[in-house]
C-alpha cells in the first residue's frame, strides 16, 4: 500500500483476527513532533486507519491515536493517545465507534504497544515511570542508552474493563515492545538492551541480553 502523501509514515500494522482487514498507525511527519514533557520517544501526530486485505479503500477509525491493537474477538481496538498531561490508554469499539478510557493521563508518563491477551481479558503494555529500575545484569548498558533514548520502559497489565492496573515486571527495557505467548502464560519484551521472557502470573523474568533491537513484534502460534 503506497503512502498518500510524502509526509506520512505508516507503521504499527496489525491484522484483525479474521484477516479481513489491517489496522495501522499513520503519522504526519510534516506537522512536526508532539514534544510533551515526560515522553520517552519522539512521536508525530497520528491517526489510526483500516484497510481491507485487498489493499483498497483506507478508512480513518481514530483521528488521534497511536499503536492500535485489535482484541481477539475483533470488537475493539486498544490504542494510545498523547496529551500534555501524559499518554493514556483507551479502547475503541469497532461497531459503535465509542471510546472508553482504560488508563487515564497523568497515571504513567508514557505508554506504548498495548496487546490483548489471547483470552482477551487483559491488556499488556510497556510504560515509563519514575520508579523504573535497571536490571543489574544490564546496568552497564544503561547510561549511554538512557541519554540517547530517554527513560527505560517496564511491563504493565490492566484488565479489559480498566481495573486492576499493575506493574508486572520492572524490566527497564529501552524503546520496548511486547507480545503474548499463544497460550497466554508468558510475555516477550523486546528492546535495544536485550529481550526478556516474563511469566504472565508472577512477573518472574529471564533476560536474553543478546537478542536486541527495535520495533513491534509478534509471537507466532
Amino acid at each position: 500500500m503506497p503512502r498518500a502523501t510524502p509526509g506520512e509514515w505508516l507503521g504499527g500494522p496489525a491484522w484483525l483476527p479474521d484477516g479481513s482487514a489491517l489496522v495501522f498507525q499513520r503519522e504526519d511527519v510534516s506537522a512536526g513532533s508532539d514534544l510533551y514533557a515526560g515522553y520517552a520517544t519522539v512521536r508525530y501526530p497520528a491517526r489510526i486507519e483500516m484497510v481491507p486485505s485487498t489493499g483498497d479503500g483506507r478508512t480513518v477509525l481514530i483521528t488521534d491515536g497511536h499503536n492500535p491493537a485489535p482484541s481477539p474477538d475483533a470488537t475493539e481496538l486498544a490504542f494510545v493517545r498523547l496529551s500534555p498531561s501524559g499518554s493514556m490508554l483507551l479502547a475503541h469499539d469497532l461497531n459503535s465507534g465509542e471510546e472508553r478510557v482504560l488508563v487515564p493521563s497523568g497515571v504513567l508518563p508514557d505508554m506504548a504497544f498495548p496487546r490483548y491477551s489471547p483470552s482477551g481479558d487483559r491488556i499488556a503494555f510497556v510504560a515509563t515511570s519514575t520508579s523504573s529500575q535497571t536490571e543489574p545484569s544490564l546496568a552497564w548498558l544503561m547510561p549511554m542508552v538512557a541519554l540517547a533514548h530517554g527513560p527505560p520502559w517496564d511491563l504493565w497489565l490492566v484488565q479489559r474493563d480498566g481495573s486492576g492496573l499493575r506493574q508486572l515486571a520492572a524490566v527497564g527495557a529501552d524503546d520496548a515492545s511486547v507480545a503474548w505467548s499463544p497460550d497466554g502464560t508468558q510475555l516477550f519484551v523486546y528492546g535495544s538492551t536485550g529481550a526478556r521472557l516474563v511469566d504472565a502470573s508472577t512477573g518472574e523474568t529471564d533476560v536474553l541480553p543478546y537478542l536486541a533491537g527495535y520495533g513491534a513484534i509478534a509471537w507466532l502460534p
